[in-house]
């Protein structure tokens, strides 16, 4: 049975992340829909896990394309990242308090539309991600996650991009989801779960992390998705 109220649109950018978060969804009433080369899997019509592809512009084309076809309650971008400091650890969760980019002049983000280059997360939604993590027994850290199209495995660009913003963590999407949900005025947040450091073993620490780091995320995004539903 379909839902009339506005749906919670849950947004991962690999089939891993993706595959994890649609196994905890109930079996009934599960339908896929595509929409441009996106799938779109609902689950009741009150939730829609889509798998947008790594990076910005994927990210933003699936973002926009969820917001106009669905108007949802809120977004949520659920995956794995890279960790930026040494107090969050492999499989920690890292909530965004903040989400920017890294590999953009913020100077002209500031000066010309959107006069932006940092862009906040819902607090209410925050608020609800870390009861997520309590209630999945994960430990979390609210923080800025910036964003860029690389996969982050050098010390010296690390040191460089953590001088510079002083994130929690860093991955290929979250800064686009937030900010095409910011210009549509619908709010948003990301989870992620720490997979590696971002560093000169980052490739071996991902190997051997992401599905673990997956599996845990979906379960907390799953709790998210419950707790979101009682507001």
């Amino acid at each position: 049975m379909r839902s009339d109220k506005q749906p919670i649109c849950i947004i991962t950018a690999m089939p891993s992340e993706y595959n994890a978060v649609i196994s905890l969804l109930p079996e009934t009433g599960i339908e896929s829909t595509l929409c441009g080369m996106n799938i779109f899997t609902c689950g009741d019509g009150t939730v829609i896990v889509a798998c947008c592809g790594v990076g910005k512009v994927n990210a933003a084309i699936c973002t926009q394309l969820l917001i106009s076809k669905y108007n949802p309650k809120c977004i949520v971008s659920v995956g794995i990242a890279g960790g930026m400091t040494n107090t969050v650890k492999i499989c920690d969760m890292v909530i965004s308090k903040s989400v920017r980019y890294h590999d953009t002049d913020d100077r002209l983000m500031e000066k010309y539309h959107l006069h932006k280059s940092e862009f906040e997360s819902e607090p209410w939604l925050v608020k609800l991600a870390c009861d997520a993590c309590v209630l999945t027994d994960n430990k979390f850290h609210i923080g800025r996650i910036v964003s860029g199209d690389l996969f982050l495995t050098n010390e010296t660009v690390k040191k460089h991009i953590a001088c510079r913003w002083t994130p929690l963590a860093i991955d290929m999407e979250s800064a686009a989801i937030g900010q095409t949900a910011w210009q549509n005025g619908i709010p948003f947040v990301s989870l992620r779960c720490i997979s590696d450091n971002a560093d000169n073993n980052g490739v071996e620490n991902y190997d051997e992390f992401e599905k673990a780091a997956a599996g845990k995320v979906a379960e907390a995004a799953y709790r998210l998705i419950e707790e979101i539903q009682k507001v």
